[in-house]
């Protein structure tokens, strides 16, 4: 996705700044859990998880889960969705 493309999609979609970022960095670096989010962005946890979200309600964003052992929980993950950023 380039930065017109972004700058697009903030428009479209009203996305507030941290959003576009999340957004972005979802792009690149494909299905993150909310640790490697925080990490990447230096944000607070519940700001990466308002925000995502919001970005899940649009559409924009999908959470799934993935079993890495045997044991505990499964992880979070969140990647960009196929939805087209633009109407």
């Amino acid at each position: 996705m380039t930065a017109d493309t972004i700058s697009e999609v903030v428009y479209a979609e009203n996305l507030r700044p941290l959003q576009a970022d999340l957004i972005t960095l979802l792009e690149e670096k494909g299905g993150l859990n909310r640790t490697q989010i925080v990490t990447e962005l230096l944000i607070p946890r519940t700001t990466a998880y308002d925000n995502l979200a919001e970005l899940i309600e649009l559409g924009l964003v999908e959470k799934t889960s993935k079993q890495i052992n045997n044991r505990g929980r499964p992880v979070i993950f969140f990647q960009r969705t196929k939805k087209p950023l633009i109407y």
